[in-house]
C-alpha cells in the first residue's frame, strides 16, 4: 500500500512539473471602472509589476496611430508626462523618442529613451506599437533619473462593431532609490488616467483625417 502511495505521489509531482503554467493565471485585477480594466503581475527578476490596461474606443486606427506618433502632444494625455519629443525617425514606422515623467513626491523626476516600432497585420488590421527602452542612447541629465529598463507594446485591435480595442502592456523599472510599493500603487492610477485621457482626446481635430499609405485603416 505504501509503495502504491509513493508511486502515485511521484506521478503527480512529475505531471505537475511537466504541465505548462498558464501565465494568465498570474494576472491580478488592479482596477476596473469606467470601461477601463488594469491588470498587474509580478515579474520574475524584478520587484516591479508588469501592467496591462485595456479599453475600447470609438475611433479609427489612423487617429490612434497619429496620437501615438505625435510625441510632442504626449503631455496633454499621457498621464504624468512632462515632456515628449522625437529624437530620431528611421523610415516610416520606426522612431526614437525622449520622455520626461513627473514622479510622485518626494521622488526625483525620470527620463526615458524609447525605441518605437509600428507593425500591422494586413489581414486582421491589428496594429502593434512595440516599445523598448534604450537608456544609453542619449547622455544622462543630472536633474533626472534615467529609467534603466522598459519594454512593452500597445495593441490596437479593430472590433466587429467598428470600435478599436486598446491594450497597453508595459514593464518599467524606474531606477534609482524608490520604494517598489509606491511605484506599484501608482501604476493603476497612471494607466487608468492615460487610457481615459486617450479616449477623451482622440476626438480632437488634430488627430483626424491623417493618411498612412503604407497602413490599412479601420473602419475604412
Amino acid at each position: 500500500m505504501l509503495k502504491k502511495t509513493i508511486v502515485i505521489i511521484v506521478a503527480v509531482v512529475v505531471i505537475a512539473a511537466l504541465t505548462p503554467v498558464n501565465s494568465e493565471s498570474q494576472w491580478k485585477t488592479l482596477l476596473n471602472k469606467k470601461g477601463i480594466v488594469v491588470y498587474g503581475k509580478k515579474v520574475k527578476d524584478s520587484k516591479f509589476w508588469e501592467v496591462v490596461a485595456i479599453t475600447t474606443i470609438k475611433t479609427s486606427l489612423f487617429s490612434l496611430i497619429r496620437m501615438w506618433e505625435d510625441v510632442g502632444s504626449y503631455p496633454e494625455w499621457f498621464h504624468s508626462c512632462a515632456e515628449g519629443r522625437l529624437v530620431k525617425k528611421v523610415g516610416r514606422l520606426e522612431r526614437y523618442i525622449y520622455l520626461v515623467t513627473d514622479s510622485p513626491s518626494p521622488l526625483q523626476d525620470r527620463d526615458n529613451i524609447l525605441h518605437v516600432l509600428f507593425k500591422q497585420n494586413k489581414e486582421s488590421r491589428v496594429v502593434e506599437i512595440l516599445l523598448k527602452g534604450i537608456p544609453d542612447y542619449l547622455p544622462e541629465k543630472k536633474k533626472f533619473v534615467r529609467v534603466p529598463r522598459t519594454y512593452g507594446k500597445v495593441t490596437l485591435k479593430p472590433q466587429a462593431d467598428g470600435n478599436i480595442k486598446v491594450i497597453f502592456n508595459l514593464f518599467l523599472d524606474p531606477g534609482g532609490l524608490v520604494p517598489f510599493w509606491l511605484v506599484n500603487s501608482f501604476s493603476e492610477d497612471f494607466y487608468f488616467k492615460t487610457l481615459k485621457n486617450m479616449r477623451e482626446k482622440v476626438i480632437q481635430e488634430k488627430y483626424q483625417k491623417h493618411d498612412y499609405p503604407f497602413l490599412l485603416n479601420y473602419p475604412e
